[in-house]
């Protein structure tokens, strides 16, 4: 069975919606929505979806579809907002390069993306990943080293895919 991303073209996504400001339009009257009416509705994780035929698709790749001309397996919201699919806030990414532009963690106690307190020793870790490895990046006395060690190898190897924060 084809995915169903493979089933529509940018065709019939320019022929049902409008892209306006990061949003999309009904173009032709669909089920109870009316031509004119933004076509989405928030799912459990707070994307904006639309369905196509009955099926369920997110809003940011028909977005992306419709600008590009094709849909990626992945697509990154640069400022990590669901909600906004503005065309310049999307962009391709692999799996690893969209968790790199992560948010940081509720659970982080340190405030610092990649920091945490251990007991033994008592100092602040750094640690990092990258290709799916943990990098170990040393015990630190401050959390302001810490931080910097963190932030530097972020930089240095997720490239535009770093959110230090």
């Amino acid at each position: 069975m084809a995915d169903k991303d493979s089933l529509i073209s940018q065709e019939l996504v320019r022929s049902l919606f409008e892209y306006r400001g990061g949003k999309l339009f009904n173009k032709v009257r669909r089920g109870n929505a009316a031509i004119g009416e933004e076509a989405c509705a928030l799912d459990a994780k707070g994307y904006k979806r639309t369905k196509i035929n009955r099926q369920s698709f997110f809003v940011h790749r028909l977005i992306f579809l419709m600008h590009h001309g094709y849909m990626p397996k992945f697509i990154d919201h640069i400022d990590c907002d669901r909600t906004n699919n503005n065309i310049e806030n999307l962009r391709e990414a692999t799996h690893n390069q969209n968790n790199h532009n992560r948010k940081i963690s509720t659970r982080n106690k340190s405030g610092v993306k990649g920091v945490s307190w251990c007991n033994r020793p008592p100092s602040w870790k750094a640690q990092c990943t990258v290709d799916y490895r943990q990098y170990h990046l040393g015990y630190f006395a401050k959390l302001e080293d810490a931080e910097a060690a963190v932030r530097k190898f972020r930089s240095e190897h997720h490239a535009q895919f770093a959110r230090q924060i």
